[in-house]
């Protein structure tokens, strides 16, 4: 707690490749006191955008085995989704997203203590994720719709470095992989989603991340993209 991290922040365009210029991030772990979801042992992260002045907070702690939990993760990505939903489907879509949990999202060591294998898989939601039910207006008639999350983890191992502040950053590999399951009596789809994320312990902390752009179309309406975005960390004080 107190690290600070200087990230590169790109935006992606609908092929998940770098657009103009990046812009600068500023990280900062702060420790917390008192009781969230039931633990005090976390660490409260301060995320601001230079070039808007825009910040994010967000709650994360680690397991005795290293392994990385982020407060409402789940509900926060359900609810960025709808919010898509809302803003161009239909603005009078209010579904409940279910309660806030710890959800783990990096894990590189079983319960024993033991590295996980490349290519592991592990339950990112914290408890069961519930369909999500809501209906839209298409053209004065009401549509029900169902949206199914499905949300799974993966270890992608740990082969992969890079070069920060002159140093060799040894990285493990998470992606998460976010899958909305759409059922309607005018769509049925899937929208796929990923979160790829490098860690470090030396420096301890995110090194790189990846959230790739979503684009959605739903006939009767426009197709509309979520762009994604990119952080390279470029400088870091412990």
């Amino acid at each position: 707690a107190g690290d600070d991290f200087i990230y590169d922040k790109w935006t992606l365009d609908e092929n998940n490749n770098k657009v103009g210029q990046p812009t600068t991030v500023e990280v900062e772990y702060k420790n917390s006191t008192g009781s969230t979801g039931g633990f005090s042992d976390y660490v409260k992260v301060e995320e601001t955008d230079v070039a808007t002045n825009t910040e994010t907070n967000y709650l994360i702690r680690t397991d005795n085995n290293g392994n990385l939990y982020r407060y409402a993760f789940v509900y926060d990505q359900l609810d960025l989704f709808i919010s898509l939903l809302r803003d161009n489907v239909d603005p009078t879509i209010n579904p409940s997203l279910g309660s806030r949990q710890w959800d783990l999202i990096a894990k590189f060591q079983d319960d024993a203590g033991n590295a996980l294998s490349s290519g592991a898989t592990f339950n990112v939601a914290g408890t069961t994720i519930e369909d999500i039910k809501f209906g839209v207006n298409v053209q004065g008639f009401d549509i029900p719709v169902t949206v199914r999350p499905e949300i799974t983890g993966y270890y992608e191992g740990s082969s992969e470095t890079m070069e920060v502040q002159g140093t060799t950053v040894n990285m493990w590999k998470c992606r998460i992989q976010l899958t909305m399951k759409i059922f309607s009596s005018i769509y049925t789809g899937d929208v796929v989603t990923n979160l790829i994320v490098w860690y470090s312990d030396n420096p301890d902390g995110r090194i790189k991340m990846i959230f790739e752009s979503t684009t959605v179309s739903i006939p009767g309406f426009d197709d509309y993209t979520q762009f994604g975005e990119q952080f390279e960390l470029k400088a870091f004080v412990n």
